[in-house]
């Protein structure tokens, strides 16, 4: 089991055989009262990282207290796991705080 830390709190990220969401099979599922994140272990890498950011994004949307339709907030995640992993594996520098300022400065500067 790993660990992300998000906001103050540790949200334990899990892999497990088989999820299910009611009669549903699903890929991830994000439990607010457990503080867990659970990843299908059947997903490809690639996969797995899309839904772990699609789940974050449940996570996030919790901890700001947003609320949405079910509809529009899985609109969200789905374009936010989608998005995020694409735009951390094609731009490296956007993958922290530090580099993000020194690329800026020196394309401003």
């Amino acid at each position: 089991m790993a660990t992300i830390k998000y906001n103050g709190a540790s949200l334990d990220l899990v892999l497990s055989p088989e999820l299910h969401h009611g009669d549903d099979e699903v890929y991830g599922l994000w439990s607010y009262s457990n503080m867990q994140i659970e990843l299908s272990a059947a997903l490809s890498h690639t996969a797995r990282s899309r839904v772990l950011w699609h789940e974050l994004t449940h996570a996030m949307l919790d901890f700001a207290g947003v609320s949405l339709t079910s509809e529009q907030e899985e609109q969200i995640c789905h374009t936010l796991g989608n998005g995020i992993p694409g735009l951390l594996d094609n731009n490296h520098w956007l993958r922290s705080t530090k580099t993000i300022n020194h690329k800026l400065e020196d394309k401003l500067c």
